[in-house]
Parts: C-alpha cells; sequence; structure tokens
C-alpha cells in the first residue's frame, strides 16, 4: 500500500524541478507553499534569511544570540 501524500512544497518541487535547477543549481533553497522564500550558497545563508524575513514580519527586533 502507497500513501501518497507530499507536502505543498515537495509537491511544487517535484513539479518545477527542471526550472528549479536551471536557477538554483548549486544553492539551497527555502520553499513555502509555492513560493521560493530564500535561497543561498550555504544552508546558514538560508536559515539566516528566512530567520530575517520572519522577525520582520512580526515587526520584532531579532533577539541578540548568546
Amino acid at each position: 500500500m502507497v500513501i501518497e501524500m507530499v507536502s505543498k512544497e515537495m509537491e511544487y518541487i517535484l513539479k518545477n524541478k527542471e526550472a528549479l535547477e536551471k536557477d538554483y543549481s548549486g544553492k539551497y533553497i527555502a520553499v513555502h507553499q509555492e513560493e521560493i522564500v530564500a535561497s543561498g550558497r550555504t544552508i546558514h545563508e538560508v536559515y539566516s534569511a528566512v530567520e530575517t524575513q520572519y522577525w520582520q514580519s512580526t515587526g520584532h527586533l531579532r533577539p541578540k544570540r548568546g
């Protein structure tokens, strides 16, 4: 029995694989629903971009680390 449940993000990636490979070859990407929300050379760059977008959207300042 195969359960065919995938997230909207995974479905988007699978449907647009060739275009994504062309535009983002060698990069990490962050996908939300059917939109690329960040890309970068390292996973850390992508995480930082997503985190920054989150804090900007809430209207709060990013908390200090450490």
